[in-house]
């Protein structure tokens, strides 16, 4: 249970990842950026967004809306901005329209092309939420309509589009939360699990965590974006305890701080996903790269595994507790960037501030601290 003390710090944390919004909505058209940082005294944006953003602003904005952050009249002034946005770019394959994998919203013409389905599976549920939030009457559904999403989908498996190519991603970490937006809106994909209750049922259970183990490192999102955003799922809460445990487990034996997700940094490879890799002996933390070359993978070692700020908001919300009160905490009094948000983390072997904010980790600290403040109800069923 929340203090009145501890509400009153969680409103002022989202007062300030609200900040993030609002100056990238009055300086980019409406739309905030994907990352920002203060140059020489004064902000600037990384002017480019994906999907998985877009759906992280309009979640961000339907939290701010609820939480008394902004009136009506500005949550569909940025709402429309968005859903404009979606409607003058698009991704071409096979005659359809597709999501686009990047857009860019500042006067930079270079943008990265193709269609990525764990992207837009997170855009699908915000649009979702959005059209709940709004009952309707924003023009949600004729966007959707327009798509030709099903090209994306052959034999009922989520894919990737890369110049002009499918690839499936039905086997990695985020197909599972991916597939459920695509299931809001009736479109059939097949169960990303073979196993149905890994909760209650100890062959389920290790069917599970074989699978778990193949698909690669768990991380905090989606597993938590899922159980605030849309209820959960056997599956995601299976792993998700796996992954708390295992996080406390690493706290307890070396004295290092562990909350591990996506994100971006500042410098070289400048974005990285950790996790926890289950295997046959237990498990490891890992941190993975897009980049190959010897000199960033380096790096990576070196100064990439951070402290992740929305994943210590996300586990405040949805695993309330000594350990997830100590995360929070730490990132109140460590990653804090005055006049912007929220900084993406804690560089775990330095303890220093990311030197940078992003769209997704004040995003997804507003739905938490909604989530909080709103009797721990999922955003959907809200």
């Amino acid at each position: 249970t929340l203090d009145q003390k501890e509400k009153d710090a969680l409103m002022r944390d989202a007062e300030l990842a609200w900040r993030y919004f609002d100056w990238g909505a009055r300086t980019y058209g409406g739309v905030a950026p994907g990352t920002a940082d203060i140059e020489a005294g004064r902000l600037v944006g990384y002017p480019f967004v994906t999907m998985w953003d877009l759906g992280s602003q309009i979640l961000a904005a339907i939290s701010a809306n609820r939480l008394g952050l902004i009136d009506q009249r500005a949550f569909e002034a940025q709402a429309t901005s968005i859903l404009q946005l979606l409607g003058r770019y698009s991704y071409r394959y096979e005659g359809v329209r597709l999501p686009a994998l990047e857009v860019a919203i500042g006067k930079q013409a270079e943008q990265h092309s193709g269609y990525d389905s764990a992207d837009t599976g997170r855009l699908l549920i915000a649009l979702k939420q959005l059209d709940v939030h709004t009952n309707g009457s924003l023009p949600v559904k004729a966007l959707i309509q327009g798509w030709g999403l099903e090209k994306t989908m052959p034999g009922g498996e989520l894919h990737d589009i890369d110049a002009g190519r499918l690839s499936s991603t039905q086997g990695n970490s985020y197909a599972a939360y991916a597939r459920r937006g695509f299931l809001l809106w009736g479109y059939e994909v097949k169960p990303v699990f073979s196993a149905s209750d890994p909760m209650n049922d100890m062959s389920d259970a290790l069917k599970t965590l074989d699978e778990l183990q193949q698909r690669g490192r768990i991380a905090t999102e989606p597993l938590l974006t899922e159980e605030i955003e849309l209820g959960g799922s056997p599956h995601g809460r299976f792993a998700a305890d796996i992954l708390y445990a295992a996080q406390i487990e690493r706290y307890e034996s070396t004295g290092r701080m562990t909350c591990v997700s996506e994100t971006a940094i500042e410098n070289p490879p400048y974005f990285t996903y950790q996790g926890y890799q289950i295997d046959g002996a237990g498990g490891d933390f890992v941190v993975d790269t897009d980049a190959g070359s010897a000199r960033t993978q380096v790096a990576a070692r070196e100064d990439a595994f951070v402290l992740n700020a929305k994943g210590a908001y996300l586990w405040h919300a949805a695993r309330p507790g000594r350990y997830s009160d100590k995360l929070i905490s730490l990132v109140r009094d460590k990653a804090r960037i005055k006049g912007l948000g929220f900084a993406a983390g804690i560089h775990e072997t330095t303890g220093r501030q990311v030197g940078l904010s992003e769209i997704n980790t004040n995003g997804v600290i507003l739905e938490a601290i909604d989530y909080s403040l709103n009797g721990q109800t999922a955003l959907l069923q809200a």
